[in-house]
């Protein structure tokens, strides 16, 4: 591959609370790829859904929040035929679609916390605790890092909070609470599949939301030590759920490991990955000695070629 004649665009987009994650992460993929040898690169800035995008040889996509996350940034790379990192549009937009993710989850019988969905009616609090127990987490249907997730314990919460859920989005998911060890598995796709070694999220309080994680001035992430088979476990759930929702490129998994029953829960499927200081997939990578580098080049590599072969490029890949 001649770095020096290949045109990279670099595509930064979010909403309201994500675009500042964008950007850094956008900042730290250009300063890699300059550091990698590409030197023919274009910061892409859209203010509308619909731009003209340059002609580029790759887009790479740095986005998150709907609409962008959503299947919309895909769209516009594919209505240019540029290829583009990460997942298709009809991937990113059931895996941004919480609902519709664990739709498909359960068709293929991986297991995630039990659920219900609304986005007209709202359901009772008494209908809920029948269904879910009287501990219930509440979030938004179409929403990333983690925005207005509450865990609601008694009635009056739970009706702020629904409120609140459904004057900002298109829908609640109304989940059981499962307490247990909440972990991310980063996951590798093209024409095989590289599992991360799954990492534990340090929770400051009972639930991983936006407003915990930013007060937290320390480490976010730390190895996840399990036994060796529950690892395994982990990391063949983690595979699955990728493939059966056709994700490609670098993204990841969240899921709660309940420790009473000794068994993970999918929470849900992340298709497109975040390279700043406190990204989870650089320091799951780091695990298993792959840089900064080696992921962001992984990433071009993956959207040039549909072929390319992860385990051949990363030989400490198991």
């Amino acid at each position: 591959m001649d770095r020096q004649s290949i045109k990279i665009g670099v595509l930064v987009a979010g909403s309201d609370t994500e675009i500042a994650w964008a950007k850094k992460s956008a900042r730290n993929v250009i300063n890699v790829l300059r550091l990698l040898g590409f030197n023919n690169i274009l910061l892409i800035k859209p203010e509308k859904t619909f731009i003209l995008l340059p002609k580029c040889d790759v887009i790479f996509i740095s986005v998150f929040g709907k609409p962008w996350q959503s299947g919309m940034a895909q769209s516009l790379c594919e209505y240019f035929n540029i290829p583009y990192t990460g997942s298709d549009i009809k991937s990113s937009f059931f895996a941004f679609n919480k609902h519709l993710a664990k739709k498909i989850l359960e068709k293929h019988k991986i297991s995630t916390p039990t659920w219900k969905y609304s986005n007209i009616n709202i359901v009772k609090w008494d209908n809920a605790i029948q269904k879910m127990g009287n501990d219930i987490i509440l979030k938004p249907v179409d929403e990333g890092l983690s925005k207005n997730v509450f865990l609601v314990k008694d009635k009056k919460k739970y009706y702020q909070a629904y409120k609140k859920i459904m004057k900002e989005n298109q829908g609640v998911m109304i989940e059981k609470f499962i307490k247990g060890i909440e972990i991310t598995v980063p996951v590798i796709r093209a024409k095989d599949v590289v599992v991360l070694p799954p990492i534990e999220i340090i929770k400051p309080e009972e639930i991983v939301n936006y407003i915990a994680m930013t007060k937290l001035k320390t480490k976010i992430y730390r190895p996840l030590f399990l036994d060796n088979k529950y690892i395994n476990y982990i990391k063949n759930v983690s595979k699955e759920c990728f493939v059966k929702l056709n994700c490609r490129g670098i993204g990841y998994v969240d899921m709660i490991f309940e420790s009473k029953k000794l068994k993970p829960y999918v929470l849900e499927v992340g298709t497109i990955a975040g390279y700043t200081k406190k990204s989870k997939v650089p320091f799951s990578a780091s695990l298993m000695n792959i840089s900064l580098k080696e992921l962001i080049e992984l990433n071009i590599l993956i959207a040039l070629d549909k072929n390319f072969k992860i385990k051949k490029y990363l030989k400490n890949a198991s």
